[in-house]
This record gives structure tokens, C-alpha cells and sequence, in this order.
């Protein structure tokens, strides 16, 4: 070990890097384990540098803030898949990189929150606890569709400051549902993309299929209850249906059409989502009630914690 001249430091020769190691403690440590490392990088084994700097992306933008950074692949040329929500002008606005390098604002503009982000089925979900939920379509890059549009991924779930992506479901943290009441600690869950929503629980005769009639089925956890609703029987669309009302296991029908020569709801006939049979199936959120007991709180769940502090981290 050699001792640099005029120095109190020890030199220590590492004949071979073996990156980082936070957890042993420094006793039990290799000399040559580091337990922090700051702009470095290693391009072949044995070897540690400093990292070789960086590259300006995109036009300037005089940006006061930055909001979120994320990546979005899309298949539009024109749209380079950089995104960044920044506060330009006092404006919160998502910017993505476009063909020519240059930041292209998209419409909307936002609260000067934290967002959190996911990708999942060629759309990238974007919460922050105050606007609402929202996300971009990967069809164009460009499309923001929000909690608020009834044909969405998001609709009628809660604000939320956190959201994930597992197992073909959507995670929202820290949510406040629609009594404005802050599950700090909570977790709400979407059902997996949808087409399927339930099946007829019985024969339903002509005469009982009309306008505000109930119909029984086996499950209306993620029906609505302004739903527009598509009937399939075997392969074959029989009935379109808008609803008026639904309990746990009944819906009321506003509205009816039957298409050709159908008149009836037979058993186990398939209640769709609308356009979906065919088309991009979607996520749905249960209905969150305001108050009542938590086991009437479908989908959700709370993280216990020393605290019960807020969900800073979903991962």
C-alpha cells in the first residue's frame, strides 16, 4: 500500500472491480467493494471510470419545473417517444420530442404536482393526486383521454398519486375516492382488460325484457350502472342494452334492442362490454361507495406500516 507524498491518504490498488456492495458492512467488506459510487461507470471487467458526460436532447425549453420524465414507444414516426411534464410560462404542460427534435407541447394543461407513470397495453398512465386520472394513446402518441371519458381505460377510478402496472391490472396508491376522502395507505386495483362482463342468470322471456325490467346475472361488479352494454350468443350479437340501475346481481334496463329475430335473454347468454367483443378490450374500476364497511370496498386493500403513512414508492 503505497502513501501519496504530502497526502494522510492511503492509495489502494484495485486490481479488479467488483462493483458495489451496500450490504456487508465495511468490516467484512473487499478493499476493492465500493459502497458508493457517483458518475461512474464500468465498460469492461476490472475496470472503473468516470462516466463520459451527457448529450442535450430536443430544442431548448425554458423550463421552471419538471414534473416527470418518462420513455413512451410508440409506432409514429413523427412522435420520438421522449415525453416531459414541465412548467413552462407558469403553464404545466406534457411535451414530447417530435421528428424535427423539438419539444411539441400536447393539449391540456395541469397541476404543478409530482406525476407517476406506467405503461401498460400501448398506453402510458400518468395520476398526480389533483388532475384526473389520464393517459396517452399509443395509437398516436399524442391522444390524452382522462377519468372522465366513459369509453376509457380510466374511467370512473379514483384520483390517485401513485399508479403501477402487474399481472394485467392497474395499482393506484394514495387514492381519494369520489367522497373526497384520502386513503393515504390504500391501494385500489382495475380488473384486467375487459371484454367479458358477465352472463344472463336464467331465461328472461320476451315480456320481461323491456324497459325497466331487472334482469338477473352472475356478476355486476364492473357493470355501471349508466353502462351501454353489448349481448353475444354464441359468436352472434343478439341485443344491445343501455342500463338504468343494478344491485349485486341484478341490472335494470333502460333501454333495449334486439337485433333480428331475437326477443329474449336466455341463460348464460354473454354480456360484453360495448365494442369490445371485437375490439381493444379495457380496464374497469368497481364502484368505490363514499362510506361503509371496507369489505364493501371491492378491489382495495391497505398497506400496513409502522406509520400508516402515505405510499411514497409502488414498485
Amino acid at each position: 500500500m503505497a502513501r501519496a507524498k504530502g497526502e494522510n491518504l492511503n492509495r489502494i490498488e484495485v486490481t479488479h472491480f467488483e462493483g458495489l456492495n451496500v450490504l456487508v458492512a465495511e468490516s467484512l467488506a473487499k478493499k476493492t467493494e465500493l459502497r458508493f459510487a457517483q458518475n461512474c461507470r464500468s465498460v469492461m471487467i476490472g475496470s472503473i471510470e468516470k462516466r463520459s458526460g451527457f448529450s442535450k436532447l430536443g430544442s431548448a425549453l425554458t423550463a421552471t419545473a419538471n414534473h416527470c420524465v418518462f420513455f413512451f414507444e410508440n409506432d409514429v414516426a413523427s412522435v420520438k417517444g421522449i415525453y416531459r411534464i414541465s412548467t413552462v410560462s407558469s403553464d404545466i404542460k406534457i411535451y414530447y420530442l417530435n421528428a424535427s427534435a423539438v419539444w411539441t407541447a400536447l393539449a391540456g394543461t395541469y397541476t404543478a404536482a409530482t406525476f407517476s407513470h406506467a405503461i401498460a397495453e400501448y398506453c402510458a398512465f400518468l395520476v398526480n393526486g389533483s388532475d384526473n386520472n389520464m393517459y396517452i394513446k399509443g395509437t398516436d402518441g399524442v391522444t390524452i383521454v382522462d377519468s372522465t371519458t366513459a369509453a376509457g381505460h380510466l374511467y370512473n377510478s379514483p384520483k390517485a398519486k401513485k399508479i403501477n402496472y402487474y399481472k394485467e391490472q392497474l395499482y393506484l396508491a394514495d387514492y381519494t375516492n369520489a367522497g373526497g376522502t384520502r386513503y393515504r395507505n390504500g391501494i385500489m386495483m382495475s380488473s384486467p382488460t375487459l371484454g367479458l362482463l358477465s352472463l344472463v342468470d336464467g331465461d328472461h322471456a320476451a315480456a320481461d325484457c323491456g324497459a325497466d325490467d331487472w334482469i338477473k346475472v352472475t356478476d355486476t361488479k364492473y357493470i355501471r350502472s349508466t353502462d351501454t352494454i353489448d349481448v353475444y350468443r354464441g359468436g352472434t350479437k343478439i341485443a344491445d342494452i343501455t342500463i338504468k340501475d343494478k344491485t349485486e346481481d341484478t341490472f335494470q334496463i333502460n333501454a333495449i334492442t334486439f337485433v333480428g329475430a331475437y326477443t329474449k335473454l336466455d341463460s348464460s347468454d354473454e354480456i360484453w362490454v360495448d365494442g369490445t367483443y371485437a375490439g381493444t378490450r379495457l380496464f374497469r374500476w368497481a364502484d368505490y361507495p363514499t362510506e361503509g364497511v371496507d369489505v364493501a370496498r371491492y378491489d382495495t386493500f391497505k398497506i400496513s406500516g409502522g406509520q400508516n403513512d402515505r405510499v411514497k414508492m409502488m414498485t
